[in-house]
């Protein structure tokens, strides 16, 4: 069957509304376009939310559960509330934390245009695991993604965020605040779906692919920047992803990027370890592409140090152990012979990627 002109015409000027409405969209998302703390309160039924938490590890396969969020950015001057629907999210941390990470899908009825949240369908929520020693991963896990964003355009946003998290039942959902149960410092990680409308570009649905068909660029890149945080969490290989998205611009499909997440098994994030990368682990990348990748970090290292220092969440001493660990990592990939040695067959053994 043959299109005629006239719905041809039409056609066209369909995909190019749909596509200016997803570009507006994208880029009136103003929740990640400031870097003040955010201050949220999230209702919930949270017995509910956390009962069976670790039963079922697809994680969207996990059951849904209706809240409410309340926010207040002081710096924009937007505050407002709307309902929402929670889930629990992830795996390990499950088993391990009294307040597991979450996943904030915004209510369809919420105001799509004018608010805080306008362009937003969904958010993952990174909450402190616990009171212990793990109060400061949440912290430290930010300050990473705030790092990788100086060497990756193609890298998610984040937001650090004060949440006062609230329990109330769920048939009492115009009860917007509810019983207090814990505040903390928390982050917001945005979507895919946010991503790849700001960026122009196509999530890769797969839960498992070669590594070889993965941009050299984007692969190396990431590779160098888990090593240096010694991040080893990430597979990218024929039997699954984890911690890792898939992207590709729609003008070129055979260029496929990697879009890590989820640093917090980092040694920079549980032990505040920076000592200088060690044999033990591997690397995943070859000679010729690491060489490549390495102007990309030295280039930047004034920024990486800057976007350091200006996390006024980190301590101190957190800011002092990074920066030290940034400039050694520098002097450590400036040298060939460190190159060919995490490069070496005998060092590529134990790579724990592919």
């Amino acid at each position: 069957m043959f299109l005629t002109f006239k719905t041809k015409f039409i056609a066209i000027i369909l995909v190019n509304l749909s596509f200016l409405t997803s570009l507006w969209s994208a880029g009136n998302v103003k929740i990640f376009n400031n870097e003040s703390p955010l201050n949220l309160e999230i209702s919930a039924d949270f017995e509910d939310v956390y009962y069976g938490r670790i039963e079922n590890s697809d994680n969207t396969q996990r059951e849904l559960h209706d809240g409410s969020v309340v926010y207040n950015d002081n710096d924009l001057k937007m505050n407002g509330n709307f309902l929402t629907q929670i889930k629990v999210r992830g795996w390990n941390r499950l088993r391990q934390c009294d307040s597991p990470s979450l996943e904030l899908r915004i209510d369809k009825n919420a105001p799509k245009y004018g608010t805080l949240f306008s362009g937003v369908k969904k958010l993952k929520v990174v909450t402190r695991c616990n009171e212990r020693e793990r109060s400061r991963w949440v912290n430290r896990e930010l300050a990473i993604y705030k790092l990788y964003e100086t060497i990756e355009p193609l890298s998610l946003k984040t937001r650090l965020t004060n949440i006062q998290f609230r329990h109330r039942a769920k048939e009492d959902l115009l009860n917007l605040n509810g019983n207090a149960i814990s505040q903390q410092d928390s982050f917001l990680v945005e979507s895919m779906d946010m991503l790849t409308r700001r960026l122009n570009m196509i999530e890769l649905n797969v839960f498992r692919i070669k590594p070889q068909l993965i941009s050299k660029t984007s692969l190396t890149k990431m590779n160098l920047f888990n090593y240096m945080i010694g991040n080893y969490d990430v597979e990218i290989s024929n039997r699954g992803l984890r911690n890792v998205k898939l992207m590709q611009s729609p003008t070129s499909l055979t260029t496929i990027n990697a879009i890590p997440f989820d640093f917090d098994y980092a040694d920079w994030v549980r032990k505040l370890r920076t000592r200088s990368p060690i044999a033990r682990y591997g690397f995943c990348s070859d000679y010729e592409d690491v060489v490549k990748q390495i102007p990309i970090f030295i280039q930047n290292k004034d920024k990486m140090v800057q976007s350091i220092n200006n996390q006024s969440y980190l301590l101190e001493n957190e800011k002092k152990a990074y920066i030290t660990a940034v400039l050694k990592f520098m002097d450590f990939i400036s040298k060939d012979s460190n190159v060919r040695m995490i490069t070496s067959p005998e060092f590529r053994e134990n790579c724990k990627m592919y």
